[in-house]
């Protein structure tokens, strides 16, 4: 065969592959310009349907675009839920734009770039076994199952959101109105109940959602109300579903900031009303809010909070300072009742003719957060117009152990400082008070009552005690340990020996202008076990009277069984003398005489009244011991006691 033979061959070949060529493309350009996307309608919505045991339907017209990544635009779209589910649609739109990654498919993964639903209906549903409508495995628990979307754009949708697992059900609506001026131009209203708490909010974003770790920071505004607390939040979130970074101002007011332990699901400590304001921020595992401000009662507060997250448990660390400390919003943290609640249930029960506080902690939660708080005020007010300058409270919570060391307020130019252990590791809380009192002037106490105004004198003192209960009252009532106090260069009123004497000649002396008494010594000591606190030592003595004191307090129900004695020293006229009797409760104390010296006195009256009435006189004659009284070797052995006490610590 020759050359030109082969050439004349190629030749056709070439122009045959060529004109093969020119009719696949013309085929193939055919078919594009024929296609109609409506023809794979309804193999995918038996494709989806297959692989997700749903029913899904396209009822109205299918359009795309062939790209790497191709997208589409399906109209009148349902998504069936499974059949366990309420509602019997995860999903119902008007439209339903998707672009979406081929190559993930293959393994059986959805990966949507970018999802935009108009005028949808969206129906997600949990049980409490873990079983979700938007897993698209059989057994819908697969948490790898559920779609990964970048973007998602809403117009004008709703959406009912019902967690059997979490106690949730929510109800939301959403416009989209996209413009150019208006960063948030997707605005949504949210109600229903989160984790069994009640929430109204609404708000507004930007009209594209990242629902991924997508750089761009988005803006939020949201305004209401959850567990009765209201909230206010503008700033801005990267990272939607997971909050990876956020910067927001917030304003917080409620009633108790208890109200909120089963939004975060951490223990929170009851409080009075508080509105408090700042900037919270989060930066990976660390949550912090700066420039904290607001009041707590009538408190004010500052400061920081910092919450980190990662751990076995979270960990909270804050210092806080406040300005003015009112003490009454300090007491929820020790079981009393904040006014609100003192109001609703005051003469309710036995509680209410009790003094110790007597209300349960809540530690049911308390191994869930390890905790570390320090705060620090300038001014300490109280009910009782006690003369706190200052407090220093430095709390700890580890592995359900709570110290409070120190607890330290500043009184009347001097110091009570004190350290507080909780061990709450079972069922029944350990606890321990032990505290040292110093330099505390007696005349700076109650400056402004008339009855002690001229007292003077400075006290010092110790605690020791060790008690196990769930409230202040049963830690008392079980508590064994001792407790003293001491007072140093005292001065009294000369009316108060007078009248706990009943010497009606010093009474009517000291209306006529008398000078206070010197206060010798003044001591009591007291020895607690089991919750009965024993008097060992009770004595004041001045100028012209030693009073003892001896019997017993018991904690357990509050009762009082004491009996006061006084031992004049100078005789006096006028005087009925007799032991005092004090007994009912602490909250409710009852002084009576005691009969037996006095029917007595009495009867020697009658006696010396019918011989001369003028006799009746001498009767009240009280011819005193004319002794200095023990006060100095009591004293000596207090002060032996108590440097032991400090020894032994």
């Amino acid at each position: 065969m020759g050359n030109a033979a082969m050439r004349r061959r190629w030749s056709v070949a070439q122009r045959v592959a060529a004109a093969s060529a020119v009719v696949a493309v013309a085929a193939i350009t055919a078919f594009f310009i024929a296609f109609d996307w409506n023809w794979l309608k309804s193999p995918i919505e038996k494709a989806v349907t297959r692989s997700t045991g749903r029913h899904f339907e396209i009822q109205g017209d299918l359009k795309g675009e062939w790209r790497l990544h191709p997208r589409f635009r399906m109209s009148q779209v349902r998504f069936a839920n499974p059949d366990w589910a309420k509602n019997p649609l995860l999903l119902s739109a008007d439209a339903v734009e998707i672009k979406i990654a081929l190559l993930p498919l293959l393994k059986k993964r959805v990966y949507i770039h970018e999802l935009a639903l108009e005028r949808p209906s969206v129906f997600l549903e949990r049980l409490k076994d873990g079983r979700a409508t938007w897993l698209f495995d059989r057994d819908q628990r697969n948490e790898d199952t559920a779609p990964e979307i970048d973007v998602l754009r809403v117009d004008n949708g709703t959406l009912q959101y019902d967690d059997a697992l979490t106690n949730t059900r929510l109800a939301a609506k959403i416009q989209d109105k996209p413009s150019e001026k208006d960063a948030r131009s997707l605005k949504f209203q949210v109600q229903g109940t989160f984790r069994t708490q009640p929430l109204t909010v609404q708000g507004a974003t930007a009209s594209l959602l990242s629902l991924r770790n997508a750089a761009e920071r988005l803006p939020l505004l949201l305004n209401g109300t959850i567990a009765g607390t209201q909230v206010s939040l503008d700033g801005e979130i990267e990272g939607l579903t997971r909050f990876d970074n956020i910067n927001l101002r917030y304003a917080v007011k409620g009633r108790s900031l208890r109200q909120l332990a089963p939004v975060f699901g951490v223990p929170l400590l009851e409080t009075p009303p508080y509105a408090v304001s700042g900037v919270l921020t989060r930066a990976g595992n660390r949550w912090e809010t700066q420039n904290l401000k607001g009041k707590v009662g009538n408190s004010d507060i500052a400061g920081n909070v910092v919450v980190t997250t990662g751990g076995a448990k979270p960990n909270l660390d804050a210092t806080l300072n406040s300005a003015l400390l009112d003490l009454a919003d300090l007491g929820p943290l020790i079981g009393m009742k904040t006014n609100a609640g003192a109001v609703a249930t005051a003469g309710a029960g036995a509680d209410a003719q009790r003094l110790l506080p007597n209300r349960a902690f809540d530690l049911s939660r308390i191994n869930e957060l390890n905790a570390h708080v320090t705060l620090k005020a300038k001014r300490v007010v109280r009910a009782a117009d006690f003369p706190f300058d200052d407090f220093l409270a430095d709390f700890r919570l580890s592995n359900a152990q709570i110290t409070i060391d120190p607890l330290e307020f500043g009184m009347a130019d001097g110091k009570l400082r004190s350290k507080v252990t909780l061990d709450a590791r079972q069922p029944t809380i350990h606890s321990a008070i032990t505290g040292r009192m110093s330099g505390v002037r007696v005349a700076k106490i109650f400056p402004n009552q008339a009855a002690v105004g001229s007292a003077a004198g400075t006290l010092s003192g110790f605690v020791d005690l060790q008690g196990r209960g769930n409230s202040v009252a049963t830690m008392l009532a079980t508590s064994s340990g001792r407790t003293t106090l001491l007072l140093a260069d005292g001065r009294v009123p000369s009316l108060l020996p007078a009248i706990a004497d009943l010497d009606g000649m010093r009474v009517l002396a000291s209306y006529l202008g008398k000078q206070p008494e010197s206060v010798r010594c003044a001591a009591i000591d007291l020895d607690v076990k089991q919750g009965v606190a024993a008097t060992n030592v009770a004595v004041l003595e001045t100028d012209t009277t030693v009073l003892t004191a001896a019997g017993t307090v018991d904690m357990r129900d509050e009762t009082l069984a004491l009996k006061v004695l006084q031992a004049p020293k100078k005789p006096s006229f006028l005087s009925i003398r007799t032991p005092l009797q004090v007994g009912g409760t602490m909250k409710n104390p009852q002084f009576t005489l005691d009969p037996a010296p006095l029917v007595a006195r009495g009867a020697a009256a009658v006696v010396l009244a019918i011989i001369n009435p003028l006799a009746a006189v001498f009767a009240l004659v009280e011819t005193g011991p004319g002794e200095d009284g023990a006060c100095p070797e009591i004293q000596r052995g207090m002060k032996t006691s108590s440097a032991t006490a400090r020894s032994k610590k």
